[in-house]
């Protein structure tokens, strides 16, 4: 017999009854203390060694956790609860091969099975069997289907093995059984960002946000997202919040430069580079910036920042950058081999980081998509669909090569008063990834389009003109100036075919050469070789002369070099084929107050100038790969 504080005679287990109480009401040191007493006079009391072992792995010390359930196994061996507990204690020490055979051991007993088919997916998770854990959680959930860390946990392994729509299905499901999931909120905002959905992604990060409303990330990735949506202001406000959180937070001054810099606020851009330098002097992002604003000194400080981080053990991401500022002092120096050796170490570091990961650019990937286009593409596709599409003339597409001038033509065209600018939209390309949800055919674009109705084709052009609406109202034109809209003429025919279509074309090696020597937010990973140049250029040439013997007469062509020569005959050209009457402000384009995103936003805050033209004939001797694969000599 035990006795309480009360010298009360209690037997073992009226003594046990007295520790689950204090257990269940918090008080776990007065429930071991009871549990140690109980052991003093029965050593070999199961039960009491099952809720110390339970007061042990509550408290991490596992090992006597461990030691705790195995000696109540020894005297119940099939209880399921404590052999379950025994594998957790196990999988918590390092030995997730243990823990699976006594969670499938526990589960046979029919012990908790959803928790502890929850439990068995992590550990197989431990151990790399990605579908063993996937059964294992969808086991737990038709144990119990309201089980929602399986949910959350099978959503997350669903994304890890590659299985995106599937695992934001479970995660969708979470949020909309009305369970504030921060993981789940975030993991969407996340995917829909880097989908290039901002604004979907605002709405998960907005929820986010009033769960951990000084959650500093949360706040960082909402500016990221509304700075991509247009909404500069609402990103700049998230900005100013995080700062007043942390003052000392360098990034952010940085952050807010970078968008600063895309309204054309130059100087309130390098207020802001300024006081992240000052806090923290190495940052690769603002010392980039600072080059864009500036001609910096080739032995100055910030060209020594710059080395440093080159030279230390910092990340790819940074080094690379560090390698294009440093090219960009050189440049404005007129240090022309400095400045290729730069380019060349940026753009090879980057082209072998991204090829860890598995992205790299296919020559033979890019020819065979070339030659499907244009043998789906031919004339006789259109004839047999000529009453196909929208006959809306307000979209209007431009298109080229990257550093063609395409930014320029929007401006001049968003400079007039009836038109407005969307910049770089990617609904085309999104749209053919759309064709296969929509008539559940088999095919591949480009060749799916043939499988689209008249319907079908109504839909997705609806769809397109619904988001312009997202940039204006009244406007009767709204540009979409994304480069790559060349490769994709046939299917915006098919659903605009009274659009008007742009191709800002430039010499070829102008033209590769400023692809070489900028560092694009989202790589064109053919830009970082430059025989790979070459070879891309010479695809897209064919295709463009494609393009023009399937619409004859309707492409307007647009020489970068003309433009600059002159540039009200070249202007006045672009607002007639948009179908706009003239307007003297479109020369005035670079006054015209809208964000520019992409990396020519110095240049068009600035008027028309000539310093581009033939801007790689000092770096020649560097050029030969490209020059062999346009078949130039010098």
């Amino acid at each position: 017999m035990l006795e309480n504080k009360k010298t009360k005679k209690l037997t073992p287990d009226e003594a046990l009854l007295e520790a689950e109480k204090n257990l269940k009401n918090g008080n776990n040191s007065e429930a071991e203390k009871i549990c140690q007493l109980i052991l003093s006079s029965d050593p070999n009391h199961i039960k009491t060694h099952h809720v110390l072992g339970g007061l042990m792995m509550l408290s991490g010390r596992l090992k006597l956790a461990e030691k705790h359930f195995r000696l109540a196994l020894e005297g119940d061996p099939t209880n399921g609860f404590t052999i379950a507990n025994l594998a957790t204690v196990l999988f918590h020490q390092g030995h997730p091969e243990e823990a699976i055979s006594l969670y499938l051991r526990a589960i046979d007993l029919k012990a908790d099975v959803a928790g502890i088919y929850d439990l068995l997916g992590q550990a197989y998770l431990a151990i790399g069997e990605g579908e063993k854990a996937l059964d294992a959680f969808d086991k737990a959930l038709v144990s119990d289907p309201s089980y929602k860390k399986a949910r959350e946990n099978l959503a997350k392994t669903h994304i890890e093995q590659g299985n995106k729509n599937k695992g934001l299905a479970h995660f969708n499901k979470l949020i909309h059984e009305g369970e504030d999931n921060f993981d789940a909120l975030m993991t969407l905002g996340h995917f829909y960002l880097e989908s290039d959905f901002p604004g979907k992604s605002t709405q998960y990060f907005e929820k986010a946000r009033k769960i951990s409303p000084k959650n500093l990330n949360v706040n960082l990735i909402l500016a990221k997202a509304y700075n991509s949506c247009g909404l500069h202001q609402l990103a700049l406000e998230h900005l100013e919040y995080v700062l007043m959180l942390r003052p000392e937070y360098a990034q952010g001054y940085s952050d807010q430069a970078s968008i600063q810099e895309n309204l054309g606020e130059f100087e309130k851009a390098e207020k802001n580079i300024k006081t992240c330098l000052a806090l923290q002097p190495e940052s690769p992002y603002a010392l980039y910036l600072l080059t864009l604003i500036h001609t910096l000194p080739m032995d100055g400080p910030e060209a020594k920042s710059l080395n440093k981080i080159i030279n230390s053990d910092n990340s790819n991401p940074a080094k690379i950058l560090s390698y294009f500022s440093l090219a960009k002092i050189a440049q404005d120096n007129h240090q022309y081999d400095e400045t290729m050796e730069h380019y060349i170490a940026g753009n090879t570091l980057r082209r072998n980081t991204e090829a860890q990961d598995g992205v790299t650019f296919d020559r033979e990937r890019y020819l065979n998509q070339i030659e499907r286009i244009i043998k789906t593409f031919d004339r006789k596709f259109f004839d047999e669909r000529l009453d196909y599409g929208e006959t809306t003339q307000q979209p209007v597409f431009i298109g080229g090569m990257p550093r063609s001038g395409t930014t320029l033509t929007e401006q001049i065209i968003a400079s007039h008063p009836k038109a407005s600018g969307a910049g770089e939209l990617l609904d085309i390309p999104l749209t053919s990834q759309f064709i296969i949800k929509l008539t559940g055919s088999e095919n591949r674009f480009p060749e799916n389009t043939a499988d689209l109705s008249k319907e079908n084709v109504t839909t997705l052009s609806k769809r397109y003109l619904k988001t312009l609406e997202n940039f204006s109202q009244d406007a009767t034109k709204i540009t979409n100036k994304l480069p790559g809209n060349f490769m994709f003429i046939g299917l915006i025919r098919l659903l605009f075919p009274e659009a008007p279509l742009i191709h800002c074309r430039r010499n070829p090696m102008d033209n590769c050469f400023s692809c070489f020597t900028t560092n694009f937010a989202k790589s064109h990973h053919y830009s970082l070789d430059l025989a790979d140049l070459g070879f891309y250029w010479k695809q897209y040439e064919r295709i463009m002369e494609h393009w023009d013997k399937v619409f004859p007469g309707e492409i307007l062509h647009l020489d970068y070099e003309t433009t600059v020569e002159a540039p009200e005959a070249s202007a006045k050209k672009i607002i007639e084929h948009c179908g706009l009457t003239w307007d003297p402000v479109c020369l005035e384009f670079h006054k015209t107050k809208r964000p520019i995103m992409t990396a020519s936003k110095r240049q068009v805050r600035q008027p028309i100038y000539k310093t581009s033209v033939e801007r790689w004939r000092p770096y020649e001797k560097h050029l030969q790969p490209l020059m062999k694969e346009l078949g130039i000599t010098g």
